[in-house]
């Protein structure tokens, strides 16, 4: 049976907003492993509410804009940041 495109559009915004966590978490775990120094930084919080948010808007009005541009602006925070925050470590090592 094929699913109608509300409940794909829902469960793409899962898999996305669960990639995001995935990453922020194993950037954090990584960071306090290589540096032994805890990190204090508030874009992976904002990264996570973004996608929390996102997919709450999501999953009731699954073509809503706003909770698009949420998911994709809290994937860039988290993609970028975790990718200065490597870059970084690497340069103080």
């Amino acid at each position: 049976m094929i699913q109608n495109r509300p409940t794909i559009l829902k469960r793409l915004a899962q898999i996305i907003a669960g990639l995001n966590i995935i990453i922020v978490v194993g950037a954090i775990v990584l960071a306090i492993g290589i540096s032994k120094r805890p990190v204090y930084d508030i874009i992976p919080v904002v990264s996570i509410v973004y996608s929390v948010l996102a997919v709450l808007i999501i999953s009731r009005h699954p073509r809503h804009t706003v909770g698009w541009l949420f998911l994709i602006v809290g994937f860039f925070f988290s993609a970028g940041n975790d990718g200065y925050r490597f870059f970084g470590i690497g340069a103080s090592l």
